[in-house]
């Protein structure tokens, strides 16, 4: 009988951390300007990513695992892709044709096509999703606080999900990829926690539709409109 109070007390003692455990936490980076909900502090791995012309891009993954479900924010920055670009049209043939060269920086294509490099980069990134071979179940536009992107789910040959959306703002590709196994319901604790912030750590919501490359509409709190929604749900 005296042992059933010290079992009590130890499960007592270890729910709230097991409980603590479970507690999803909000991550924010300042260097590339997002907040993103993570089950824990994630990993950075610092990486180069090519782009779509073979431009070497500086890059961050941020990564956090729980049990068999992984988390991971890509962040690629497409602020220098023009500097880039003209370093690499210095190994173009002297005869060789406009496709090596693209029309130079004032041209409506940039050097070595950067601009169109960096319009693309949207479908760049989805290419890529469509190369891991899994099914594409949904493939849809979405936006977080009016900035516009693409929404893909696919089925893994092994039955688990995996839920892309990516998105672009001031030069920085977001891409994140959420992996749970079958059966498991979408995180969305995760990819609809994501939100831009500015140099100053506030959440940057717009009053109409931020489409990358054009105009950029006004803030909300800033005059002309109301805060921004939240993006719609996606279909089942």
């Amino acid at each position: 009988m005296r042992l059933i109070p010290f079992v009590l007390a130890v499960v007592t003692v270890l729910m709230p951390k097991v409980a603590a455990a479970q507690e999803w936490i909000e991550y924010v980076s300042k260097q590339d300007f997002f907040s993103v909900n993570f089950p824990h502090e994630p990993t950075i791995e610092t990486i180069t990513y090519e782009s779509a012309q073979g431009a070497p891009l500086p890059g961050r993954v941020y990564t956090a695992s729980t049990g068999s479900s992984k988390f991971s924010l890509t962040v690629i920055d497409y602020s220098r892709i023009e500097q880039i670009q003209q370093e690499m049209v210095k190994k173009c043939p002297p005869d060789v044709h406009m496709t090596c060269r693209g029309t130079g920086p004032d041209g409506p294509s940039g050097s070595g096509y950067s601009k169109l490099d960096e319009a693309g980069a949207y479908d760049w990134a989805t290419w890529k999703v469509i190369q891991r071979g899994s099914k594409i179940t949904q493939f849809q536009w979405t936006f977080v606080d009016y900035i516009m992107g693409r929404w893909i789910h696919t089925t893994n040959a092994d039955g688990s999900r995996t839920y892309d959306a990516i998105h672009m703002h001031d030069d920085r590709l977001y891409w994140l990829t959420a992996t749970v196994p079958k059966g498991y319901p979408e995180p969305g604790i995760f990819h609809q926690s994501l939100h831009i912030i500015d140099g100053n750590g506030a959440i940057i919501r717009y009053n109409g539709l931020y489409m990358h490359g054009y105009p950029k509409p006004t803030r909300a709190g800033q005059g002309g409109g109301a805060a921004a929604p939240a993006a719609p749900a996606p279909a089942k």
